[in-house]
C-alpha cells in the first residue's frame, strides 16, 4: 500500500520553480539560434557536356561498370561467343551542395549551428562515353554503340530537366528548420549541419532517382537490341544475356 506523503509533492513543486528559474534567467533559444526556412537556399541545373574515351578495351569497360554502374551496352557480339560490353556511359548524378552556416555558442560552452545560405547543384556532371576500342576502329560500328550511349545521356537531359522544380521542392525540405544544438567545437556544429543536409538530400530525392534508373532501363529495350542485330550487317546476337563478373574479358 502507498502512503499519501505531501512532501514529494512539496519537493518537485520545489524542484520545477527552481527550474523554471534557470530557464527564465538563460537566453532563450530563439535569441541564440534562431528558426530558420529555406529563402537562402538556391538550386542549380548543372548539364556538363561528356567526355569520349575510344581506348579501353572489353574488359576495361566491364570492370568500369562493375565498380561505377553506369549505364552500359553489354552485349554477346554477332562475330564473338563471349559476352562482351562493348559500351558504357558512366555519370555522376549531380547532388552536392555549398554550405554557409551560421554558428553561436551558447551559454553552457556548446555550439549551434544553423544554415544561412545552401546552394544545391543537380544534374548531370563529369559524364564520360566508353566505346570498346575494337569497336571504334569500325565505324560503322562505333557509331551505332554511340547512337546508344547518347540516348541514356538524353534521358538524363529530359529527366533534369523536367524535374527542376520537384528537385527544387524536395531540396527545400532538406534544410533544418530548427538549429542544431550541443556541439563541442563551432567546426563541429558546422559539420554535424553539413552531414545532416547530405542525408536529408539522400532521403527527399530517392524516389527521383529510383524514376531515373527506370527510364534509363527502358533504353535498354528488346526493341533497341534487335535494332543493333540489324545494324552493321549485325552488330550483335538479337537475344543477348547480361554479363557477369566472371564473364567479363580481360
Amino acid at each position: 500500500m502507498n502512503a499519501f506523503r505531501p512532501w514529494r509533492i512539496f519537493a518537485v513543486r520545489i524542484l520545477a520553480g527552481l527550474g523554471w528559474m534557470a530557464l527564465s534567467a538563460a537566453p532563450s533559444l530563439a535569441a541564440i539560434c534562431p528558426r530558420v526556412t529555406c529563402e537562402g537556399c538556391a538550386v542549380a541545373l548543372v548539364m556538363e557536356e561528356p567526355r569520349y574515351d575510344f581506348d579501353r578495351g572489353y574488359g576495361q569497360i566491364a570492370r568500369l561498370w562493375q565498380a561505377s554502374g553506369g549505364n552500359r551496352l553489354g552485349v554477346r557480339l554477332a562475330d564473338s561467343a563471349a559476352m562482351q560490353v562493348v559500351g558504357l556511359t558512366e555519370s555522376q548524378r549531380a547532388l552536392s551542395f555549398m554550405l554557409d552556416s551560421a554558428r553561436e555558442r551558447q551559454p553552457d560552452g556548446t555550439w549551434c549551428a544553423r544554415p544561412s545560405h545552401v546552394t544545391f547543384s543537380v544534374g548531370l556532371r563529369e559524364a564520360v562515353v566508353h566505346v570498346a576500342r575494337d569497336l571504334a576502329q569500325d565505324p560503322c560500328r562505333r557509331q551505332a554503340v554511340l547512337e546508344h550511349e547518347h540516348k541514356h545521356l538524353s534521358v538524363y537531359r529530359a529527366f533534369f530537366t523536367q524535374n527542376e522544380a520537384s528537385f527544387r521542392a524536395r531540396l527545400a525540405q532538406a534544410v533544418p528548420v530548427e538549429p542544431l544544438m550541443g556541439s563541442a567545437s563551432e567546426d563541429e556544429a558546422h559539420q554535424v549541419l553539413k552531414e545532416a543536409i547530405r542525408s536529408r538530400a539522400q532521403i527527399v530525392t530517392a524516389g527521383l532517382f529510383s524514376e531515373l534508373g527506370r527510364r534509363q532501363e527502358e533504353v535498354d529495350s528488346p526493341a533497341e537490341y534487335l535494332r543493333l542485330s540489324t545494324t552493321c550487317g549485325g552488330l550483335i546476337d538479337p537475344n543477348p544475356r547480361l554479363e557477369t563478373q566472371d564473364e567479363a574479358a580481360p
